[in-house]
């Protein structure tokens, strides 16, 4: 039996909690708490405590340009300059427009390495084998 991917299940299983794993730990570096950390990503004490130990979301690492503007993210978040959706939102077009999505979807589904149905339609679906 076949599945659908949709880029939206890659982004809600796979980026953003990679997204917010990266927010707690640079904002952890940057001395708030875990309470603090907590509020500003509008999630429990115990999810801060399972991304800065490396429990959860890690399976997706960034670095280069995509960890960078992660942690711009996490300033203005602290600064309040913009509402975590705004970042997160923002966040994520980053990710499309880098091709880091493109390059976690091919990872985490059967789509081939020179996909590019999401640039053609705005929407990218792979079938993957479920076992």
């Amino acid at each position: 039996m076949q599945k659908l991917v949709y880029p939206e299940e890659v982004e809600v299983h796979y980026l953003l909690p990679a997204i917010r794993r990266q927010l707690a730990l640079f904002l952890k570096e940057r001395g708030l708490g875990h309470g603090e950390i907590a509020q500003l990503l509008k999630i429990s004490e115990p999810s801060v405590s399972h991304y800065v130990k490396a429990k959860r979301a890690t399976k997706v690492i960034f670095s280069g340009v995509e960890k960078d503007e992660i942690n711009k993210s996490a300033e203005r978040l602290v600064q309040n300059n913009r509402p975590l959706v705004e970042e997160t939102a923002h966040l994520l077009h980053v990710l499309k427009e880098s091709r880091f999505t493109c390059k976690v979807c091919t990872e985490v589904t059967d789509a081939p390495k020179e996909c590019v149905a999401c640039f053609q339609h705005g929407v990218i679906f792979h079938e993957r084998a479920t076992n």
